[in-house]
């Protein structure tokens, strides 16, 4: 039999936003109110244009990632040949920053990382396919295994 709550306990649950982006429209301040008044603990995840100032602002509440910039820029440069290879000097360049964000820039999660939006988002530099398996990914969970993400 499952326990039951109740309204009282579950507001006592600290609640995560785990997909959150600062976007350039957003009043940072103003979103730790928000934060407070619907419960939300931590927020962060996914790589935002305010991120700086997330970190600034809501402290430790912000889950800061990386990865997401750096693997985008890749998929505009790189055919996904060249960025499956984790050898490719831009591949190596890109990881080599996301381990620096993680080793010693406070990173706390590597997060967004797409895989495939081939037919299922209207922004271009989104839209593509590679294989989840590919030896590039596989490095970015090592990085992620190697750091306790």
């Amino acid at each position: 039999m499952d326990a039951v709550l109740g309204a009282a306990a579950a507001k006592s649950i600290p609640i995560v936003d785990t997909h959150f982006h600062v976007l350039p429209w957003m009043d940072v301040r103003e979103l730790v109110t928000i934060m407070d008044r619907n419960g939300i603990h931590w927020a962060g995840g996914a790589w935002g244009a305010k991120q700086d100032e997330a970190v600034s602002v809501l402290g430790s509440r912000y889950i800061w990632s990386t990865g997401q910039r750096q693997l985008l820029a890749l998929h505009d440069k790189l055919e996904n040949t060249a960025f499956e290879n984790p050898n490719t000097p831009d591949v190596k360049k890109g990881l080599s920053i996301v381990e620096d964000d993680l080793r010693d820039r406070g990173a706390r999660v590597i997060g967004e990382i797409i895989v495939n939006a081939l037919t299922s988002t209207r922004q271009p530099a989104y839209r593509f396919k590679i294989k989840a398996d590919s030896p590039t990914l596989k490095s970015l969970f090592g990085l992620a295994q190697k750091y306790n993400r």
